[in-house]
C-alpha cells in the first residue's frame, strides 16, 4: 500500500471516527467577514443539545458550505472539545448591480454578500454591462465588463498600493466611459474605455505629482480618455481667475 493510500485512509478514519468522542463545546477561529454565532447558525451547530449527533466529518461538512468560507480544518482536542479553524475566502470587490450587493473573490467567484457581514472596505465596482441574470451567475470570468474594472482594482493594487487603499469606487456605468471614485479626492477621474490598464498607469504617474498638492482643491475632475493625454478640469485658481482651457474640455459621457 503506497504512502498516499495510507494517509487518506487515516485522514478518513481521523474524521469519522466517533464511538470513542463526545462532543460538547465546538470553537471557532478564523470568523473576519461573519461573527462566530452566524457561522454556527448557518452550519447547524447553534444547539447545543444536538452536538451529540455531530462527527468531525460533518462539522467539516456543514462549514464548508458556507459562501464565505474556502475550507475548514476541524480537529478534536480532547475533553469533549472540537476546534474548527475556517479559512475565507479572499475578497477583492463588492459588486453592485440590479440593486443587489455581491462578493467577488480573488477567483473571480460571485458569491452573496450576507447579512450582518463584517468588514466590508473593499472598492465598489457597479453598474456593469451584462446579459446574464445575476442570480445564474456563479463565475465572472466571461463577464468582459467586470473583468474590465477587475483589472484596473488590480492594477492600482500592484503599482500604488496607497492609492489602491484610497479607491472606493469603479463605475462602469452600463457600459459607458468608466469612472473612478476615490475617497480622499473630491474630484472623479474619468477613464473612459479602451487601453484601461494605460490609462491607470498614467494616473499612477499623475498621482506622484497631485498628491498633497494644494491643486487638488481647486480641481473638479482628471479626464484619461483621450489617448495618451491627461486633461485636468480646475474650478477656478487661487486668484478667482476661471481656467477656461479646461472648461471646453469638459464633456458629458
Amino acid at each position: 500500500m503506497s504512502l498516499s493510500i495510507l494517509l487518506i485512509v487515516y485522514l478518513s478514519f481521523t474524521l469519522d471516527r466517533k464511538d470513542d468522542i463526545k462532543i460538547s463545546v465546538i470553537e471557532l477561529n478564523g470568523d473576519n467577514h461573519l461573527k462566530k454565532d452566524q457561522y454556527f447558525k448557518f452550519a447547524g451547530l447553534d444547539k447545543t443539545n444536538e452536538y451529540g449527533k455531530l462527527t468531525l466529518s460533518l462539522i467539516k461538512d456543514r462549514i464548508e458550505k458556507h459562501p464565505y468560507v474556502n475550507y475548514a480544518e476541524v480537529k478534536y482536542e480532547g475533553q469533549n472539545k472540537v476546534t474548527v479553524n475556517i479559512f475565507e475566502k479572499n475578497i477583492d470587490a463588492i459588486l453592485i448591480a440590479e440593486s443587489r450587493q455581491f462578493f467577488i473573490t480573488d477567483e473571480l467567484e460571485v458569491i452573496p454578500f450576507l447579512p450582518f457581514t463584517n468588514k466590508v472596505n473593499y472598492p465598489v465596482v457597479s453598474n456593469p454591462f451584462i446579459e446574464t441574470d445575476l442570480k445564474n451567475i456563479k463565475w465572472v470570468n466571461k463577464e468582459s465588463d467586470i473583468v474590465t474594472g477587475l483589472k484596473i482594482l488590480t492594477t492600482l493594487k500592484l503599482v500604488n498600493p496607497g492609492l489602491y487603499e484610497e479607491l472606493s469606487e469603479i463605475d462602469l456605468r452600463i457600459g459607458k466611459d468608466i469612472v473612478l471614485f476615490f475617497s480622499n479626492l473630491d474630484y472623479p477621474v474619468v477613464v473612459g474605455r479602451n487601453n484601461e490598464i494605460r490609462k491607470t498607469l498614467y494616473l499612477n504617474s499623475l498621482w506622484g505629482y497631485l498628491n498633497g498638492k494644494d491643486v487638488n482643491h481647486y480641481m473638479n475632475y482628471i479626464d484619461l480618455r483621450y489617448n495618451e493625454h491627461v486633461y485636468i478640469g480646475l474650478n477656478s485658481f487661487p486668484d478667482n481667475k476661471e481656467n477656461r482651457a479646461s472648461e471646453d474640455k469638459e464633456s458629458e459621457s
